[in-house]
């Protein structure tokens, strides 16, 4: 589809509004957290790595792009499901795994995609098309964030149309809140870690916001991930989709596990 830039903000809007169900945020976060790091503490129950464990999620995208003198608009849904699978330890405590990934939508299913994550020394990683991430250390003693990305951001370009981007400028991640309940498509969760790996806006004209949900005994719950460059500087600075020349804005609610 191809929007006329003069009528973006209005056609953008009830994109997202009939994609996200009128928000742009999931259902209800209780804030009042409690971050405990006047001592040392583990967070392994809130990633379990349970082998053969199969879940599913909603996957709901919207992604923006030049075409021509337009901006194409996209939106997309589907589901995810993903499987724990062939995990090998290594010795005190260490192992790695795999967590398979399968998409499918009412177009097209992609094959079978495999990321392989390490738990190493207390901290979790993982790599995916061949891009190195530290997810977070299982021990916490305080709360400074940590850097995620183990590659050199402003090397790494994604295309989407006839733009490019880079998705992880600006990366830095940090715990904001632990032990809140969570709702999600009226099911609730009441012990849930909330992990921020991206809050970063250049400006007016770039924003990289990734945020997760962790249920403990589960996993990954859900997350959302707005990554979009712009090049309107006289634009609402708070509304990204309106005023976005190219990237996309994906977001993934847990509906079986």
């Amino acid at each position: 589809m191809k929007i006329d830039k003069g009528k973006r903000f209005i056609r953008n809007s009830l994109f997202l509004g009939i994609l996200f169900g009128g928000t742009l945020g999931f259902e209800g976060c209780t804030p009042a957290s409690t971050l405990p790091f006047a001592e040392a503490f583990s967070l392994e129950e809130y990633f379990p790595f349970q082998e053969g464990k199969v879940y599913e999620f909603r996957v709901d995208s919207v992604q923006f792009y030049q075409e021509g003198l337009n901006i194409a608009v996209d939106t997309t849904s589907g589901v995810l499901k993903k499987q724990w699978k062939d995990r090998k330890d290594k010795g005190n405590g260490n192992f790695e795994i795999y967590l398979s990934h399968h998409y499918r939508n009412e177009k097209e299913s992609f094959s079978e995609e495999r990321v392989l994550y390490e738990v190493e020394e207390g901290r979790i990683f993982y790599t995916r098309e061949n891009l190195r991430f530290l997810l977070m250390p299982l021990y916490f003693s305080s709360q400074r964030p940590w850097k995620g990305i183990l590659f050199d951001a402003e090397q790494y370009t994604e295309r989407i149309g006839q733009s490019s981007l880079f998705p992880f400028l600006g990366w830095e991640s940090e715990i904001e809140a632990i032990g809140v309940s969570y709702s999600i498509q009226g099911r609730d969760f009441p012990d849930v870690l909330i992990l921020v790996r991206a809050k970063w806006e250049d400006s007016l004209l770039e924003i990289r916001s990734v945020k997760e949900w962790y249920a403990k005994g589960i996993g990954l719950i859900a997350s959302e991930r707005w990554i979009i460059d712009s090049n309107c500087i006289e634009c609402d600075p708070s509304d990204w989709p309106a005023k976005a020349n190219v990237g996309y804005i994906v977001r993934e609610e847990l509906v079986v596990d």
